[in-house]
């Protein structure tokens, strides 16, 4: 097992809506930037497993072959655990009570670098508060969970994709899905140019765009919400939209 810690970690930390916060105990705040995991040789990676209170996450590809690399800039105090074993990367954050709202902790960020060839098994996130931004990644599984914060997905290809957001805006474009699953309390959510079967979104407050998809008279569309505007194809906005297809796949938004 390869563990790597930096900084020191504050025990707990209250949830908000805002990049605002505070060391109660009364310190400047020290910003690094920090290099957590770098390989050496090949590191297979088949799972990432991820629990942060708070954290924005980007995860991209380079050339290559399995975990590249783990880099995180920001706040010291809010730096993450990281261990790699037998293919797995596991992320975490210790409970902070010490911190409070307040000033700024500048944005804490942690980049993920992945092998160009490589195909994950199963990536996990369970993330308080935080944005999100994936580019050019191969996911079999990919479950995420999120308080407060934006999903950008861009050039990705997964079997089934799972989110389930509080609050923020989800896009997905160029890529493609056997299966996707889209909860979202409040916050928009865009597909452009992605490819899928089936797709199914359920969205309290927010409006729903589905834009340049393939073959869309195959799919069979029942669209209906309260709380915002939907658009499947060139059809108008509106709050409900149902159309019979002639293939197998389904886009349900409700």
């Amino acid at each position: 097992v390869i563990t790597f810690v930096c900084g020191i970690i504050i025990p707990g930390i209250k949830r908000a809506d805002k990049w605002i916060w505070d060391i109660t105990n009364g310190g400047d705040i020290t910003s690094i930037s920090e290099n957590l995991y770098s390989t050496q040789g090949v590191s297979e990676l088949t799972r990432i497993e991820m629990e942060v209170d708070v954290c924005s996450v980007d995860i991209t590809s380079a050339e290559g072959e399995g975990l590249i690399s783990v880099d995180y800039s920001g706040n010291e105090n809010l730096c993450p655990e990281v261990s790699y074993d037998n293919g797995t990367l596991k992320v975490s954050q210790r409970d902070m009570t010490s911190i409070r709202l307040g000033g700024s902790f500048n944005n804490p960020k942690l980049k993920i670098v992945v092998g160009k060839d490589t195909k994950i098994d199963r990536i996990e996130m369970n993330i308080d508060a935080g944005d999100i931004d994936m580019n050019d990644v191969n996911v079999v599984n990919y479950t995420g969970d999120f308080d407060a914060g934006n999903i950008e997905i861009s050039g990705c290809t997964f079997d089934k994709l799972e989110l389930e957001a509080d609050a923020g805006n989800i896009s997905m474009d160029n890529s493609s899905a056997e299966n996707i699953n889209i909860k979202s309390d409040a916050g928009n959510v865009e597909i452009k140019s992605t490819d899928f079967t089936d797709f199914e979104a359920d969205v309290d407050f927010g409006n729903v765009e589905i834009e340049d998809v393939k073959d869309l008279d195959s799919y069979d569309i029942d669209c209906e919400v309260e709380a915002g505007l939907v658009q499947v194809g060139d059809h108008s906005k509106g709050t409900k939209y149902n159309s019979d297809g002639n293939g197998d796949g389904y886009i349900r938004i409700n």
